[in-house]
C-alpha cells in the first residue's frame, strides 16, 4: 500500500511527533484544563478514560476511541465555537501518537486531526492552539509546507503563549530551512520565552543539543542580549563538561512515554 507515510521525507519529520503530541497536550491541560478542553465529554455515559485526562495521564487506546466516539455523538447537539473539532483533533492525535506509526491506523488518525483542527480554525481563527496542533499533524503526516503555514499562523494568532513556546521551537527545529526572517524571529521569541520562563527545559531544548546551536544562535540574532545569555550558558555546559558533571537528565514532561 502506498500512503503518505511512505513518501520521501515522512520519516524526517515524524520524528519529532511523539515529543511534540506531549507538549502540546501538556499545554492544552496548563492552560485549558481539561474540564473546558474535554467539557462536554465528561457529561457523557460510559466516559471512563475521562478522570485520568483529567489527572495528567493518557487513557488506553479503547478508552480514546470512546471518548471519540462520544464526542462525535455529542456534536449533534453541543454548541459549537470551534471546540467540538478541536477536542476531536485533539484525540485524534493522541490516539495517533501510541500506534505504529506505518500503520494505516496512524495514516487515517493523522488525517482526521488535520481536518478536525481545520474546522476548528474556520470557526475560530485566532487560537493559537489550534494553530499549533495543525502544525503538529501536519509534521507528522510529512507535508512541511503546511506545517509550516499552519504554524505561522500559530505566531500570528499567539506571539506570547509560554505553553506553546517549547513546542512551537521544537517544531520551528525541523521547519527551519523553511521559514522566513520573520518566521525565524518568532521561534527566537519562543526560545526567549523559555530560557526565561523554564531554565530547566532550555537546557534540553537548546544547550544540550549540539545540533541545534546554530539555529538558536540564528534565532537569537535580533536579541543580541538574549544571544550573549545563550553564549553564557554554552560556556558554562562546556565548563561543566570539562570538570566531568554530566548533561542535564531529561525534563520529565506530562507524557514522557510518548516522546
Amino acid at each position: 500500500m502506498t500512503g503518505p507515510a511512505s513518501l520521501p521525507g515522512v520519516r524526517r519529520y515524524r520524528g519529532i511527533f511523539r515529543a511534540v503530541v506531549a507538549g502540546l497536550f501538556a499545554s492544552a491541560v496548563v492552560v485549558m484544563g481539561l474540564p473546558r478542553l474535554l467539557g462536554a465529554v465528561a457529561l457523557l455515559p460510559g466516559d471512563a478514560g475521562y478522570t485520568l485526562l483529567r489527572e495528567g495521564g493518557l487513557p488506553a487506546p479503547q478508552a480514546m476511541e470512546r471518548m471519540l466516539d462520544s464526542r462525535q455523538e455529542a456534536a449533534a447537539w453541543l454548541p459549537d465555537e470551534g471546540t467540538i473539532p478541536f477536542d476531536l483533533g485533539f484525540l485524534d492525535l493522541s490516539l495517533a501518537a501510541l500506534v505504529d506509526r506505518r500503520s494505516p491506523d496512524s495514516i487515517r488518525l493523522l488525517e482526521s486531526a488535520s481536518d478536525h483542527m481545520r474546522r476548528s480554525i474556520a470557526l475560530r481563527p485566532g487560537w493559537p492552539y489550534a494553530w499549533s496542533y495543525l502544525c503538529a499533524a501536519e509534521l507528522a503526516r510529512g507535508r512541511p509546507e503546511e506545517a509550516r503555514l499552519a504554524l505561522h499562523g500559530s505566531w500570528r494568532t499567539g506571539p506570547y503563549v509560554p505553553e506553546l513556546a517549547s513546542t512551537r521551537a521544537e517544531m520551528a527545529y525541523s521547519l527551519w530551512p523553511r521559514l522566513d526572517e520573520q518566521e525565524r524571529d518568532a521561534a527566537g521569541a519562543d526560545l526567549a520565552v523559555v530560557m526565561n520562563e523554564q531554565g530547566p527545559l532550555f537546557y534540553e531544548l537548546a544547550v544540550d543539543r549540539p545540533a541545534v546551536h546554530p539555529l538558536v544562535r540564528s534565532a537569537f540574532a535580533a536579541r543580541p542580549e538574549v544571544s550573549a545569555r545563550y553564549e553564557d550558558l554554552l560556556a558554562f555546559r562546556r565548563a561543566a563538561r570539562s570538570w566531568g558533571i554530566p548533561p542535564r537528565p531529561p525534563v520529565v514532561r506530562l507524557l514522557p512515554y510518548l516522546q
